[in-house]
């Protein structure tokens, strides 16, 4: 069986803006979430999905 992996980057100077965009991305997807981090630097907020398709 073959598993790929994609990574989906959102950044955002907006927190709130990009909460909801994450949330309506989340909600969206049908695929396996296997990890989610979250930083922020220089003001940026950022967040990464790992997304698994089977």
């Amino acid at each position: 069986m073959i598993i790929v992996k994609e990574i989906r980057v959102f950044s955002n100077a907006n927190e709130f803006s990009l909460a909801t965009e994450v949330n309506n991305f989340l909600r969206s997807t049908e695929h396996n979430i296997v990890d989610i981090q979250y930083g922020v630097s220089r003001g940026i907020y950022s967040v990464m999905i790992v997304i698994e398709f089977k």
